[in-house]
């Protein structure tokens, strides 16, 4: 899956789906496109939580069942229908406040890391990764490593955007993959983040963490709004 790249059609009607020697898929985004006879509500479940999606058609079905070379692969946008809440997440509930919705991400919309995080991990590694090992939304500089942890209220450049960390990221083996070959490596950098980077064994989140190391922060949003690249960030510390 790291190897399917995602963009926007020139007009913005399209999701467009690229992966090596595959065809471009493009997917409309307004799904009353989709064949009235392909058009239906799929039942699905993120971890602990269900949530419904708009069948995206046959055509991506097909796509993504022949790149993967198994069947049944379907592909679902949230559209209008309800979203999830935190506060219902049975693991995570009591991280979030009234209002945190998401879609079929794992806990939160977003995900941010500071290059000098990314730096110090390089420095413990015999083969540096890149950034694209752990697909965070938002890359930071100008701070120290690990500074972003601290972090619990963030505005955005000069439009209001606020956000809010909910928790840090607890990481997983898909950090493994190549991003640019699609290959899982044996332990890294899994392996040495596991070295520095636990939840203490005394700490009351132990039970979201377990073995998993931490590497960037998951934030909510509290004020919606527009963000460029190079926008300054202001941020309150715990």
């Amino acid at each position: 899956m790291a190897l399917i790249q995602p963009s926007l059609s020139e007009d913005e009607k399209y999701l467009q789906l690229d992966a090596p020697n595959m065809p471009t898929l493009k997917v409309p985004i307004n799904v009353s496109e989709i064949p009235k006879n392909e058009q239906e509500v799929i039942q699905s479940r993120v971890w602990r939580m269900d949530i419904k999606g708009k069948y995206c058609g046959e055509v991506a079905e097909v796509w993504l069942s022949t790149f993967f070379d198994k069947p049944n692969f379907k592909l679902i946008f949230l559209d209008n229908l309800p979203p999830k809440v935190l506060t219902e997440d049975p693991l995570l509930g009591y991280l979030g406040k009234t209002g945190d919705i998401l879609a079929y991400q794992d806990s939160t919309p977003y995900l941010m890391i500071g290059e000098a995080s990314l730096n110090d991990l390089n420095g413990k590694l015999d083969n540096p990764v890149t950034m694209q090992h752990f697909r965070p939304n938002f890359v930071i500089s100008g701070t120290t490593a690990f500074q972003e942890d601290n972090w619990t209220h963030l505005k955005i450049g000069a439009r209001g955007v606020s956000l809010r960390k909910v928790k840090y990221c607890q990481r997983c083996t898909i950090t493994k993959v190549d991003p640019e070959t699609g290959i899982m490596h044996d332990n890294e950098p899994l392996k040495t983040l596991k070295s520095y980077r636990l939840c203490g064994k005394d700490s009351p989140h132990k039970r979201v963490y377990l073995d998993n190391p931490l590497f960037g922060i998951n934030l909510a949003t509290d004020v919606v709004g527009t963000v460029r690249v190079g926008d300054t960030i202001y941020a309150s510390t715990e």
